[in-house]
C-alpha cells in the first residue's frame, strides 16, 4: 500500500513539475497578443510579416527585447523594425525566403527578454511552403514539326539527374543532339532557357508549355553568326 501511495505521490508531483515548466516559460507581467502560425511561399523574396501587442500586466514594469529562435536556414528576420520596448508597445517582424529554404512546418520560438525577469518565450509554428513541381507534365518524347533548318526531329525531355527543382533537359535540342536545361514556371507554364554554350554554340530563350505542347524561341550564337529561330513542339 505504501509503495502505491508513493507512486501516486511520484506520479502527482512529476506532473506537477511539468505543468509548472510549461507554464513559466509564459511571461507574467506582460503579455504578447497575436503570437499565432505563420507561412511564407517558397518563391525568392517572399515574406510574412508577424505583428504582436506587448501588454502591461504588472506590477513589474520593464525593457522587454523580442527575438526570434530557431528560424529555418534561408528564411531571415528584418533589422528595420524596432523589436523592444516597454509595455505597452506594438513590435513587427518581417520574415523573408531567400530562395533556399526548404518547405515544411518549424516550431519557432518568440523569446522575450525581460530587464528584469529575464528569459520568457512562445512558440508557434512557420510553414514554408514547398514549390509546386511540374517537370512530370514535360517529361518523355517529343516531335517537331521542323528544325530551324526544315528538317523533322524528335526530341526527349528528362527530369534534370542532379535534382534541381523543375529542371529539365532537352536530349536532342532542335535536333542538333545537344543537351540544353530550361527551367519551367509551374504557375504561369512558362519555359526559360538560360544561356549556355555546347559544342561552340551559345543558346538561350524562353516560352510556354502544357503537358501536350511546348514552344519556345531561342538564339544560337556561334562563329558562324547568330539564328533565331522557333520551335513548337508537340506529343
Amino acid at each position: 500500500m505504501k509503495k502505491i501511495i508513493l507512486l501516486f505521490a511520484l506520479v502527482y508531483f512529476g506532473l506537477a513539475a511539468c505543468t509548472k515548466d510549461t507554464k513559466s516559460n509564459l511571461p507574467s507581467t506582460y503579455r504578447v497578443d497575436n503570437v499565432t502560425d505563420a507561412v511564407v511561399s517558397y518563391q525568392v523574396g517572399a515574406s510574412t510579416t508577424l505583428s504582436y501587442n506587448v501588454v502591461y500586466v504588472g506590477p513589474i514594469q520593464e525593457t522587454v527585447d523580442l527575438s526570434l529562435a530557431n528560424l529555418p536556414a534561408g528564411i531571415t528576420a528584418d533589422t528595420i523594425y524596432a523589436h523592444s520596448g516597454i509595455p505597452t508597445f506594438y513590435a513587427y517582424f518581417v520574415l523573408t525566403n531567400d530562395g533556399t529554404a526548404k518547405g515544411g512546418v518549424f516550431p519557432i520560438k518568440l523569446v522575450c527578454h525581460g530587464s528584469k525577469t529575464g528569459d520568457k518565450f512562445y512558440t508557434f509554428n512557420l510553414k514554408v511552403l514547398r514549390e509546386p513541381q511540374c517537370t512530370s507534365l514535360v517529361a518523355g518524347g517529343w516531335k517537331n514539326n521542323y528544325d530551324c533548318n526544315g528538317n523533322l526531329y524528335t526530341d526527349s525531355i528528362i527530369v534534370d539527374p542532379a535534382g534541381f527543382s523543375n529542371r529539365i533537359y532537352f536530349t536532342n535540342f532542335n535536333g542538333t543532339g545537344a543537351s540544353i536545361y530550361a527551367e519551367l514556371d509551374c504557375n504561369g507554364g512558362y519555359i526559360n532557357i538560360p544561356s549556355q554554350t555546347v559544342g561552340g554554340h551559345t543558346y538561350f530563350g524562353n516560352g510556354n508549355f502544357t503537358s501536350g505542347n511546348i514552344g519556345y524561341t531561342f538564339q544560337d550564337i556561334s562563329s558562324a553568326g547568330t539564328v533565331n529561330c522557333f520551335d513548337n513542339m508537340s506529343r
